[in-house]
């Protein structure tokens, strides 16, 4: 069943990414939004927590200068949803960094970890996802591409990992 899963969740981020650079060609040169790293400056690395329930533990961290890594539900079209948390870090390797969950956002099968600057007041976190180009706390991109990974968190009543339904043929 996993194979399964990462074969869907594969798909599902190769759409995005053409669908993204479809909208970005058809509207010319478009400058980045995130804080710009080098390469080798900024990375998140976490496995699979299958069970998790009130954190995530971020197996390694590496920042340019104070950051957040951040937790986020995966939404709709597999992009970042909502807020489970975050968790400060310096600058340098960080290692088993614990994302404390929010007990109120319910968990879906699979987390977001990105990695965000700490660019506004120091040690607040200040980013929301609405309002990009007015939050400080944005997130870092390297050679293009953002920080973050992507996880299974999940699980069922039966103890099988979620599997992301299909939408529905319509009617004829």
């Amino acid at each position: 069943m996993k194979p399964r899963i990462l074969v869907l969740a594969a798909v599902a981020a190769a759409l995005v990414g053409v669908a993204a650079f479809a909208v970005a060609s058809s509207q010319g040169p478009v400058a980045m939004s995130g804080v710009v790293a080098r390469v080798g400056s900024a990375s998140v690395r976490a496995v699979d927590q299958l069970g998790a329930h009130d954190s995530i533990v971020v197996a390694q961290v590496t920042a340019p200068d104070d950051s957040w890594v951040v937790a986020y539900r995966v939404g709709m079209e597999g992009m970042p949803g909502a807020l489970l948390g975050h968790a400060h870090v310096g600058a340098g390797t960080t290692t088993d960094v614990r994302v404390s969950i929010d007990s109120a956002i319910r968990l879906t099968p699979y987390a977001i970890i990105t990695l965000n600057a700490d660019r506004g007041v120091r040690g607040r976190f200040e980013f929301v996802m609405n309002r990009f180009d007015a939050s400080p706390d944005k997130p870092y991109y390297v050679a293009g591409q953002a920080v973050q990974t992507t996880i299974t968190v999940a699980l069922t009543e039966n103890g099988d990992t979620f599997e992301i339904p299909t939408a529905p043929a319509p009617a004829p």
